[in-house]
């Protein structure tokens, strides 16, 4: 199996379980395949996700396809924005846990139809069919506004687990959905030391319909064993919005870094959600390793009109803070400035 890395996120792994989950269940239904596979690997920062190349391709042909029929691709887009609306009422509930049961089976559909929309702009990218998705743009960019999963686990997950007194709920992050619905139906308690390993280290394994963790060292091992001589780099850049400036590099990576940014700073991250809209306004330009047409990071720097790259790999790796760099984002390159 050829695995290509997809993104890497500051993600939560019951987060994360319930999209694997929801790709596993609504495979055929939302994407028109028979069974998709998939890996995440945490490293006691952030998850890399990895995807499987065939499967994708073909995916992504599918979806063109769609597009250019229209009828499947307006039937995901509508259940899509009807299940954002679910969404919101389920952030509105005072009692959450009582509505676990019903939460649990919308988040897994909610999550295939959330990969799916947010793939579509790479399926397009550099094609014909890219015109297609420019009349579906301004619906596009107002689900793109959005990043529900971070409400989930910032309002939902937190009410639901604030109950919870026998377990640390730092922890409860690092449960699958089976586990949290096993501790509200049956009152059955995860395993602590399990979630303590989950902590440090795991990998998330969904593979012809079955899934696997495992932690630690054997988490490092079967990672290393599936990635090794199978790893293909899958990278389009994509310059959002031109422009040219120079700056001081800021890298980003988690949350807890925003306070670095410095107006006219350089930012260089992963990749960008709405939480990132604050900082985005003081950079002066904004780098990602990861995104396309449609992209977070592609929509609202063309609303800013701030020179905007997307799909630089390594990008947080090549570059450090307090680098002086020039981008320009008419040609799509960033370069080292030597200091006088």
């Amino acid at each position: 199996m050829s695995w290509f890395k997809g993104l890497s996120r500051d993600m939560s792994l019951v987060t994360l379980a319930y999209a694997m989950e929801g790709q596993n269940k609504y495979s055929k239904k939302v994407f028109g395949i028979k069974r998709m596979n998939v890996m995440y690997y945490y490293n006691g920062k952030n998850v890399s996700i990895y995807k499987n190349k065939e499967e994708w391709d073909e995916i992504h042909q599918l979806q063109r396809k769609h597009l250019k029929q229209e009828v499947h691709f307006k039937q995901v887009l509508e259940k899509f924005s009807e299940l954002i609306k679910q969404k919101h009422e389920f952030l509105k509930l005072k009692n959450p846990v009582k509505s676990f049961n019903k939460f649990h089976k919308f988040y897994i559909e909610y999550w295939a139809y959330h990969i799916y929309m947010y793939n579509i702009g790479y399926a397009v990218q550099n094609t014909p069919e890219e015109k297609l998705l420019k009349k579906y743009e301004s619906i596009l960019k107002k689900i793109r506004s959005e990043h529900p999963y971070h409400e989930i686990e910032k309002i939902f997950l937190t009410k639901t687990f604030e109950p919870i007194k026998d377990i640390d709920k730092k922890l409860l992050f690092f449960c699958l959905p089976k586990e949290l619905l096993d501790y509200f139906n049956k009152n059955k308690i995860p395993n602590k030391q399990e979630l303590k390993k989950r902590l440090k280290r795991y990998l998330c394994l969904l593979e012809k319909g079955k899934l696997k963790i495992v932690t630690e060292k054997e988490a490092e091992q079967l990672f290393l064993k599936n990635t090794k001589k199978k790893i293909i780099n899958q990278h389009i850049k994509h310059c959002a919005y031109p422009g040219k400036v120079k700056g001081t590099v800021k890298i980003i990576l988690t949350r807890e870094e925003f306070y670095k940014i410095n107006e006219g700073d350089i930012l260089i991250t992963t990749m960008t959600t709405p939480e990132y809209i604050p900082i985005m306004r003081k950079a002066s330009a904004i780098v990602t390793e990861e995104g396309g047409i449609l992209c977070h990071a592609a929509i609202i720097t063309r609303e800013m009109k701030k020179p905007c790259i997307v799909g630089i790999k390594n990008a947080t790796k090549v570059f450090k803070d307090g680098n002086l760099v020039e981008v320009d984002a008419d040609k799509g390159f960033v370069k080292k400035i030597e200091k006088c």
